[in-house]
């Protein structure tokens, strides 16, 4: 809780309180997720070293195709279904949804000389890191959602998703504890 709240306001994230605590909420059950799948994966594991590279394994994988790495739409189709079983992506849309829904960037326009058909030409070039869909030099929140395919996230739901994988993975690792972890420990 320190750690973020001191963190959150550092990085330039939205300054408004409930922001920032969706985003407090929405990190503990993400960090609730990671937690319980690791303890279900180590209740089968043989050993640590098992247990450390199918933990690090999975969640490799799930952060590849949470739609950061690479986008939805570019995930193969044999893989879509990983997609949506990663906690990651409920937790990273989620974020991004909470953070960038109603917000607006202002990129600085720079002056740059060009070769046009050899004459040397001034023009203003916007500098924006991330495509600007309209061209005029301010990147809404809106425009970010939709470059990602996020425009229909329900943060709610999503947290609802989140609580539910949890206690998935809880129940997981009672199961393996009762049939599969025979005094091994």
């Amino acid at each position: 809780v320190l750690f973020t709240s001191i963190s959150y306001y550092m990085i330039g994230l939205s300054s408004s309180p409930d922001r920032f605590f969706i985003f407090m909420l929405v990190l503990a059950l993400a960090l609730n997720c990671a937690e319980s799948m690791i303890i279900a994966i180590s209740t089968i594991a043989p050993n640590f070293i098992a247990g450390l590279s199918a933990g690090a394994g999975s969640f490799g994988g799930f952060m590849l195709l949470c739609g950061f790495f690479l986008l939805k739409k570019n995930i193969p189709n044999y893989w879509i279904w990983a997609h949506y079983l990663s906690f990651e992506k409920y937790g990273f849309e989620a974020l991004m949804k909470n953070e960038y829904e109603g917000a607006e960037f202002d990129c600085s326009v720079q002056e740059q000389i060009v070769d046009v058909n050899g004459t040397q030409t001034a023009v203003e070039v916007c500098q924006c890191a991330f495509p600007d869909l309209n061209g005029d030099c301010v990147i809404s929140g809106t425009e970010v959602l939709t470059f990602y395919e996020y425009e229909d996230v329900n943060i709610w739901a999503w947290c609802a998703v989140l609580l539910g994988i949890t206690i998935f993975f809880r129940f997981l690792f009672l199961l393996f504890l009762r049939f599969f972890n025979k005094g091994k420990r």
